[in-house]
């Protein structure tokens, strides 16, 4: 529902419902239409004819603009990506100098759409935070990222004069912080209990930046399953630039001795510009029944300059399981053969077994 009052709030000037679902955030542009977002909670929540995303996806967001007497719907749409791979939530509003409206949220969509994005790989799993800006129409898409670890999301953001956004929020872990930063890292909560973090960031939309972008499955890591003991296999990931300036990689490494990038495999050495990529290999080698997890870590010139993804694999053996009665053969005469008893071998383990 949305209501305006009067100046000395003294009357009611109008008040109506927007359709199913609730308002988390209202701002005014120049003309004084509302601009207003929050959680749809129905697939008939109104929308115009030129939405951005005119069918709900993902559940539940919106994004409308009411005229000053709240008599005309002058633009409806719902947010996140036309995949509806998670949730989102809308739950701050801005408006910079430009009119540019500005958004911030908690999801768990992992296709969520990228533009230009300081963080474009989501944490494993659950929430975490999102700003996104459309032009003053809301219907062409600027600029949008992740922010944050797992975390409850982007509780507010406000514009300056220089259309520099403000954001704040909270975070479990994960969060970067600038060289500078007042506190720049939290203490570790004790074992089995879980902190959240209160954060606070301005992003510059003015200023270029490269971006490093992986394609799905890739924002959720490397996955190699079961691999046989001391055989290497390889995974090719391919990294994009998804910024608006070159992208140089300086670093590709991963902790665990297990996994490698084979030098001779990697192409990201060359500067990378925009909407362009590159690939790399990460190999496995396991030495022993076991799951290895380990991270990789790409550095570079970005605005974030560390990426991590997961990556697992689990060393595989066979196991041989005799699955049989008791053998027992009847008394026999000196040189006579009994007949076949059959015994069963079955692979209870993960690898090729050869019986000789």
């Amino acid at each position: 529902m949305s209501r305006k009052l009067s100046p000395d709030a003294s009357s009611l000037n109008y008040s109506t419902f927007l359709g199913a679902g609730g308002g988390t955030g209202i701002v005014l542009d120049s003309n004084l239409n509302a601009i207003i977002t929050g959680g749809a909670d129905n697939p008939t929540f109104p929308v115009t004819s030129n939405a951005y995303l005119p069918t709900m996806k993902d559940c539940c967001a919106f994004l409308s603009k009411v005229s000053p007497d709240g008599s005309q719907l002058l633009y409806s749409t719902f947010l996140g990506s036309s995949s509806g791979a998670g949730s989102l939530s809308a739950m701050g509003i801005g408006l910079d100098p430009g009119g540019n409206i500005w958004l911030s949220g908690s999801t768990t969509d992992f296709q969520l759409p990228m533009l230009n994005p300081l963080q474009s790989v989501p944490p494993a799993s659950g929430h975490t935070g999102f700003v996104s800006e459309f032009d003053s129409t809301g219907t062409t898409l600027k600029f949008s990222t992740f922010f944050g670890g797992s975390s409850p999301g982007v509780d507010g953001i406000a514009l300056d004069s220089m259309g520099k956004a403000h954001i704040a929020g909270t975070t479990v872990t994960g969060t970067y912080t600038t060289p500078s930063a007042f506190l720049g890292t939290v203490t570790a909560p004790p074992q089995f209990v879980q902190y959240t973090y209160g954060y606070a960031a301005e992003i510059d939309p003015v200023n270029d930046s490269p971006a490093v972008c992986f394609g799905y499955p890739s924002p959720f890591g490397v996955n190699f399953s079961y691999t046989s003991l001391q055989k290497t296999v390889k995974r090719t990931l391919t990294i994009s630039n998804c910024g608006n300036s070159a992208l140089s990689i300086q670093s590709i490494q991963v902790s665990n001795p297990a996994f490698n990038v084979p030098s001779d495999s990697n192409n990201c050495s060359s500067t990378i510009a925009p909407n362009a990529s590159c690939t790399f290999a990460i190999s496995f080698t396991p030495t022993s029944a076991a799951n290895y997890s380990a991270t990789l870590t790409i550095t570079s010139n970005a605005s974030i300059p560390t990426t991590s993804l997961p990556v697992s694999g689990i060393g595989a053996v066979p196991v041989a399981t005799i699955t049989t009665n008791a053998i027992s053969f009847s008394p026999l005469l000196v040189g006579q053969t009994t007949g076949l008893s059959p015994v069963f071998i079955r692979n209870t383990g993960n690898d090729i077994l050869t019986v000789t």
